[in-house]
């Protein structure tokens, strides 16, 4: 008689995590209201990019300033979500900025700070140099930078 042999096979499951979401900071960042998570070069960080009428880190908050009733009579909207610091003339080529909260004071400094896509700006009214990030979409602006962030738009307008 023979004799049968059974061999048990112990099959172990590895899991890997793929590369890219592995490092990818929009895995924990949630963006509301069709806001798009939009991580840094360097995958250490990521914000939302909010679809107009929506600010706020997540895209939680309404703009109330969006529908601009008030625009006709000249009047400018200051939302809570952003700062009064408003386009001065010197910045019309650039369409959303936001700055860090800590503007420094000469511009080789600002120069030396800003990160890519990003340009120096001048308040006029604050005499400090700020980071100033390109908006990659005229239809969204941005809600948070890289760093803890205050927001101008480049078009305020009243709502």
């Amino acid at each position: 008689m023979k004799r049968r042999e059974h061999c048990s096979v112990k099959l172990t499951e590895h899991r890997m995590r793929d590369p890219v979401s592995a490092h990818d900071p929009c895995s924990s960042l949630s963006c509301l209201n069709d806001g798009q998570c939009v991580p840094t070069a360097d995958k250490s960080y990521a914000y939302c990019l909010c679809p107009r009428g929506y600010s706020s880190s997540d895209c939680s908050v309404k703009d109330r300033c969006f529908i601009a009733p008030c625009q006709e009579n000249g009047g400018t909207c200051s939302s809570p979500a952003l700062d009064s610091c408003f386009t001065m003339g010197e910045w019309l080529n650039v369409r959303y900025l936001v700055t860090d909260i800590t503007p420094v004071s000469t511009l080789d400094e600002c120069k030396y700070l800003c990160v890519a896509m990003a340009e120096c700006a001048a308040c006029s009214f604050s005499k400090s140099y700020s980071c100033a990030l390109l908006g990659p979409d005229t239809n969204r602006r941005l809600s948070s930078c890289f760093a803890p962030a205050v927001l101008y738009e480049r078009d305020p307008t009243c709502g």
